[in-house]
């Protein structure tokens, strides 16, 4: 009997352990976490972190929007909200839509009525449709910047990662997004200085590679 009892526990230990393992694993291995930091050009960046690569999501130049809201606070204060969404599974996609009659970019398939799911508020004169095939244009190593205040430039390159809902919004599949510039982070993207929560590693990277959309 204490040999079947032994025998038993043994096997109920084993199966929760591999267990465990197996539910840790896909966590892991999934496990994005966003900060803000000054790049080679000393430019606030919000950064999105995967287990492999450190990678650029917004650059942030524009002075349209008053003290506090400067281009370091408002790379912060995105960066912060990312992780938030992240945490809550509201970040595998972003949105464009219009909230309180303002053009903005949402978290989620969806921009909620009241706000609550708001990532950037975008200036009064901007396509959100836009920003986001902008964003995704240079995620392919298609056109350059695309300044939030001088106009800049825009091109249009076709990717699975982009999609038109039925209203009209445009989607970005963020894993995608994140897949395919793991390996084309330009080396002027690079973070020097972390400058909200979040740890950033290096990423030797291609140089010729446009930057990110710049805000």
């Amino acid at each position: 009997m204490l040999t079947k009892t032994y025998t038993l526990t043994t096997l109920l230990t084993t199966v929760t352990l591999c267990a465990s393992t197996i539910f840790a694993q896909p966590s892991q291995a999934q496990q994005i976490s966003f900060a803000c930091a000054v790049d080679t050009d000393k430019v606030p960046t919000t950064y999105a972190q995967t287990p492999d690569d450190t990678v650029p999501v917004f650059k942030w130049t524009s002075n349209y929007f008053r003290p506090p809201y400067t281009p370091m606070q408002r790379c912060q204060e995105v960066a912060g909200r990312m992780n938030n969404f992240y945490a809550n599974g509201m970040m595998d996609y972003l949105t464009s839509g219009v909230v309180n009659n303002q053009p903005v970019i949402c978290a989620g398939p969806s921009c909620n009525a009241d706000g609550s799911n708001v990532l950037i508020t975008l200036k009064p004169n901007q396509d959100p449709n836009q920003v986001l095939q902008e964003i995704d244009s240079n995620r392919s190593g298609a056109g350059g910047p695309s300044y939030q205040l001088t106009g800049g430039t825009t091109s249009s390159s076709k990717s699975n990662a982009l999609t038109r809902n039925s209203n009209g919004t445009v989607s970005l599949d963020m894993n995608r997004f994140l897949q395919t510039n793991s390996a084309t982070v330009p080396q002027t993207s690079q973070p020097t200085q972390t400058t909200s929560p979040g740890i950033l590693k290096p990423n030797p990277s291609n140089s010729n590679n446009p930057p990110r959309r710049t805000w």
